[in-house]
């Protein structure tokens, strides 16, 4: 009976193996929800679309494009990473219009390993309404050159 004594103990150890990785999935899970909800709640207190719906109303008459798009992580090899070689969620906005070419601000909220990011066109800047209004009408101006 030593080697059904065995199996059964063995059987117990997987249950118990099983059970663990299933909370620390559901673990993960619930921080990984949290962090998007932060990120959401974040995009939302910045403001990210109402500006930059502003600055198509005001300085292109509503004749640009607005678009936010949420990309979350699903753990899958992307083409293309978003932020170098790391995997991140991101929700961007982006104000597109045509000078003759098609110019681009692009406002991206990111949580990647070390936090929250926040880049207009590629630059990060300080997690304040402040520096985003500068930063995208700086922004604004690089792609016009001006």
């Amino acid at each position: 009976m030593a080697w059904r004594d065995s199996l059964e103990q063995l059987k117990a150890e997987l249950t118990q193996a099983r059970a663990n990785r299933m909370e620390r999935l559901e673990a993960y899970d619930q921080e990984v929800a949290a962090e998007r909800e932060e990120l959401l709640s974040r995009h939302d207190s910045l403001n990210v679309t109402a500006l930059v719906l502003e600055m198509n109303e005001v300085l292109l008459d509503g004749q640009g494009e607005v678009e936010t798009t949420v990309e979350w992580e699903t753990g899958e090899e992307e083409e293309e990473p978003i932020y170098d070689d790391e995997t991140a969620d991101v929700i961007s906005t982006a104000l597109s219009w045509d000078e003759g070419e098609e110019l681009e601000v692009v406002v991206e909220l990111a949580m990647l390993d070390e936090g929250v990011s926040l880049m207009v066109n590629g630059v990060q800047i300080r997690q304040d309404r402040n520096a985003l209004e500068r930063a995208l009408i700086d922004a604004f101006r690089e792609q016009l050159q001006l």
